[in-house]
């Protein structure tokens, strides 16, 4: 089988870019593209578009495309509403990464466009390569380190964040903050914020790291304080190394990791810190729900 996928951005959706290996790794030919591609459309047995926009979008909408097209929404194209610009119908499937972007997205599509929906639409989450993070049973030894690793923009919460360092640090937490952006202003903010309230021995800042995988060994707890998300991969990979995770209860963060790690409130963060810590909990949950052989065979 020829596959050609559309995705939003290759370098920067790499975790799709892991399904592309294992496709490979099976036998099949595929290509990917940021953009859609008439010459490729037509080599292909099959069309995958990550993300409903741009692309996925120009795809769906030539009226000469015979190709069969699988779509995958993730939840930034589906709250731009890209999707409203598209006939489902065209697609051979609809995929979501969760449960509550496939219902809300539906709900929304259905109310907008008056169409009867005749494809069939699942949702198929995110699978973690359980072979690229090293684990480490961290119950016994683990410290007071927490890490923050997103793209530094408003969506990932960095007013949260700066109060959740201001709310720990006095107790002894330490911070390692990765991130760089384009919304100067708030990274500014963050700067100007850990400066004044003299916070800057509890956090080292870092703009950037190669490889994650040992960037996370050397905290204790992966947080996310982020306003949206569908998944949030640092925190799944975090588990898949035994780290435990620390999250802020944006919409459906309960429903993916379960209510246990979630918090609403700052003060509600100190009792999942303190609480137990188990590594091989952490790392078999990921194996038993978000695993990439999942992902593959789904």
């Amino acid at each position: 089988m020829k596959i050609y996928v559309i995705l939003d951005n290759v370098s920067y959706n790499k975790s799709f870019l892991n399904v592309v290996e294992k496709w490979k790794e099976q036998g099949y030919e595929v290509k990917v593209d940021m953009y859609y591609d008439k010459i490729k459309s037509e080599w292909a047995d099959i069309i995958f578009g990550e993300y409903i926009q741009g692309g996925v979008v120009n795809a769906l909408n030539d009226p000469e495309l015979k190709t069969p097209i699988v779509i995958r929404g993730i939840d930034i194209d589906l709250y731009f509403g890209h999707y409203m610009g598209v006939d489902w119908n065209k697609c051979k499937a609809v995929l979501f990464i969760c449960d509550y972007m496939r219902e809300w997205t539906v709900d929304k599509y259905r109310a907008s466009k008056g169409d009867v929906i005749k494809c069939p639409i699942y949702t198929v989450p995110v699978g973690i390569d359980l072979n690229k993070w090293t684990f480490k049973d961290r119950a016994q030894s683990h410290g007071k380190t927490i890490g923050w690793i997103n793209n530094f923009w408003s969506g990932k919460g960095i007013s949260l964040l700066c109060q959740v360092i201001h709310k720990l640090s006095p107790l002894g937490y330490n911070f390692e903050i990765v991130g760089s952006g384009s919304e100067h202003w708030l990274m500014k903010y963050f700067d100007e914020y850990v400066k004044r309230n003299g916070l800057s021995s509890n956090i080292k800042r870092i703009g950037r790291v190669e490889v994650v995988d040992d960037w996370m060994n050397g905290i204790d707890f992966v947080m996310s304080t982020s306003m949206k998300e569908c998944m949030s991969l640092p925190l799944a990979e975090g588990m898949a190394k035994g780290i435990k995770p620390i999250i802020h209860n944006w919409w459906g963060a309960d429903k993916i990791y379960g209510k246990e790690y979630v918090w609403n409130s700052i003060d509600e963060i100190l009792p999942i810190l303190e609480g137990d810590y188990d590594s091989n909990k952490y790392r078999q949950f990921i194996t038993d729900n978000y695993s990439l052989e999942k992902e593959v065979n789904k």
